[in-house]
């Protein structure tokens, strides 16, 4: 695990990341994170932990269980601008389902209002 937390933080370090979106589920590994970019001279990323998205029987979608892929998705025809909208709306910054490119959502959603949801998972309905 100490190599992983290692490379991650050599990675955005190096890449001047500046803000980390992720599951909440890995909530404990930002401090390490945190720490070891302090020890190499970079500036920490501030971070969001989103809540995890879930099917219908509560278990978590990933690449490893059972949910849906990017490729999936580009051969049904759905757009990324469906995908982030839709993501958006889930998590509560859009009132309606919409469509939202990358830079929308850069410029619109309030990077404090992400960091600040208490859900531990959202539920997607499909």
């Amino acid at each position: 695990m100490f190599a992983y937390q290692l490379a991650v933080s050599q990675d955005d370090g190096a890449m001047g990341i500046t803000h980390v979106f992720r599951g909440n589920d890995l909530m404990d590994s930002t401090f390490y994170q945190i720490l070891l970019m302090r020890k190499m001279g970079y500036t920490p990323p501030a971070y969001a932990h989103l809540p995890l998205l879930v099917d219908q029987q509560g278990i978590r979608l990933s690449k490893r269980q059972h949910g849906i892929s990017v490729k999936e998705l580009r051969e049904s025809g759905t757009t990324a601008e469906e995908i982030i909208g839709f993501l958006l709306y889930l998590a509560g910054e859009t009132g309606h389902k919409c469509r939202m490119s990358a830079s929308e959502a850069l410029r619109n959603v309030d990077f404090n209002t992400c960091r600040n949801l208490t859900k531990d998972s959202i539920t997607v309905p499909f």
